[in-house]
């Protein structure tokens, strides 16, 4: 039996400033019998949260968790290429990281399946870009200025105050 899982659509709540802190922290399974290969997207200090809030009143986060919903039911080789199903740390990483990030004014990302069982979350906005990837065993940045020519990019845990400087360019002013 495959174990199931629900998305917490409760985003947390607080300043930009403990950010770094929740990043990774509402999953919540329906199951404790979730494989868990050593190096995954685990290993990013997911841990429970408290009890859900409130569905999002924003109609671009109900668009994202209707999203992820889509991702949570993707079966095994969805892409006909043999691609793993999004693994569900990585599917409540990516709706607590975007979810937060929308409290604080950062456009809700598009976001994307990868074949390696993660999500990817897309920002783009003119000549900027942001990428990041949760994938099993990596959860890494790139971000681009083409009208600058300024590119870089990292690990998320190590740079996450690069991270987050670069997703704050996608704020609404």
């Amino acid at each position: 039996m495959t174990p199931t899982m629900t998305i917490d659509r409760g985003a947390p709540r607080g300043s930009a400033a403990d950010l770094h802190g929740r990043l990774f922290s509402s999953v919540t399974p329906t199951s404790d019998k979730l494989d868990k290969p050593s190096g995954t997207v685990d290993d990013l200090a997911i841990t429970p949260t408290a009890p859900a809030m409130p569905e999002p009143a924003s109609e671009a986060l109900r668009e994202l968790g209707a999203c992820l919903d889509e991702l949570v039911s993707l079966k095994p080789d969805w892409d006909s290429y043999g691609a793993l199903q999004p693994s569900h740390p990585a599917l409540e990483a990516a709706w607590t990281l975007a979810s937060t990030l929308a409290d604080v004014g950062v456009d809700v990302p598009q976001v994307v399946p990868t074949p390696d069982g993660g999500v990817q979350l897309e920002w783009y906005s003119g000549a900027l870009s942001l990428v990041l990837a949760l994938v099993p065993g990596d959860a890494s940045f790139i971000f681009d200025d083409e009208a600058v020519g300024e590119q870089h990019g990292g690990d998320l845990l190590p740079d996450v105050k690069l991270f987050i400087s670069d997703v704050l360019r996608f704020r609404k002013l």
